[in-house]
């Protein structure tokens, strides 16, 4: 059989449809738990929310804690009653600040 994983990009449906390994298998290969010693020594934003189903609270604090003892810089922003991919006004202002300001380092 085919073996594409360089050549799709990782995302979960390359890796429920196209990867030729078990789903399990495919899904570490792009995971942020299993990648952290790969990270780059950047600057990172991470906003988490109570109502987030996909990402609870709880694991992204200890993904958080994680690049922490890595040595990475982490800013990272709960909030609530967002879910999965929205942000308050206040974290959406931190973002963009925290873009400008790593653009102007």
């Amino acid at each position: 059989s085919y073996y594409c994983k360089d050549l799709v990009p990782r995302s979960f449906i390359s890796a429920a449809v196209v990867y030729d390994m078990p789903i399990e298998e495919a899904l570490k290969d792009f995971s942020p738990w299993e990648l952290v010693d790969q990270l780059r020594d950047i600057s990172y934003f991470i906003c988490s929310d109570v109502d987030d189903a996909l990402f609870p609270v709880a694991e992204c604090d200890e993904y958080v804690d994680m690049l922490i003892k890595r040595g990475l810089d982490v800013v990272y922003h709960k909030q609530e009653h967002c879910g999965h991919g929205a942000f308050t006004l206040e974290v959406r202002q931190a973002l963009h600040q925290f873009i400008v300001d790593k653009l102007l380092d």
